[in-house]
């Protein structure tokens, strides 16, 4: 039994590498208004952000996609489009999370005797839990303020994830919610990311 002690404790040290981080599908959500005459006839559009709380990289994130769908970005204001971007994040509670630990009791009695057990049970491997839930929404609008484009995108991550820094969401939503732009009124898909 002493002999296996030592094996035990050195894989007890190597459990923390064994899960497999956390990443959703990216879920979308748009809406496009039944007049899209004004999202053909631009070519143009200022993309700025709806607050001073959205972080630059998914302000640039979309305009590379808005560019990828055959617009040029302009920083002028007037009868181009505008596109507002607006970005939630929000923790996600670890209250949530299971425990890798597990522990039981149990006890019997019986015409022979009594007995005890008590057991502890380790997960080896995986997944980590989601940590955090980052929301992309965007609102194009014409050059009267009405909107005539509007999609959400989000994504939880946990804290391995490669889709964990700002960056990379940023990428990640804005690629999911301008893929076929501007699509179907209505619609609601799933991006599986690598």
């Amino acid at each position: 039994m002493k002999a296996y002690l030592p094996l035990a404790l050195a894989a007890l040290t190597v459990l923390p590498g064994c899960t497999t981080p956390y990443t959703s599908p990216v879920a979308v959500d748009r809406f496009v208004a039944d007049d899209r005459s004004a999202l053909t006839a631009n070519d143009s559009i200022v993309v700025e952000a709806a607050n001073l709380n959205v972080p630059p990289e998914f302000v640039s994130a979309v305009a590379r996609e808005v560019e990828k769908s055959g617009y040029a970005i302009t920083n002028r204001s007037g009868r181009y489009l505008t596109a507002r971007v607006t970005v939630d994040v929000t923790p996600i509670d670890g209250a949530y999370r299971r425990s890798p630990v597990t522990v039981g009791a149990g006890g019997s009695t019986g015409t022979y005797g009594s007995g005890v057990g008590a057991g502890v049970g380790i997960s080896l491997g995986g997944r980590e839990a989601p940590n955090r839930e980052t929301q992309l929404s965007v609102s194009i609008r014409d050059s009267l303020g009405a909107a005539v484009w509007e999609g959400r995108a989000t994504l939880a991550t946990g804290p391995n994830s490669d889709y964990a820094s700002q960056a990379a969401a940023a990428d990640a939503l804005a690629a999911a919610l301008f893929e076929g732009f501007p699509g179907d009124n209505g619609v609601s898909y799933e991006v599986e990311l690598d």
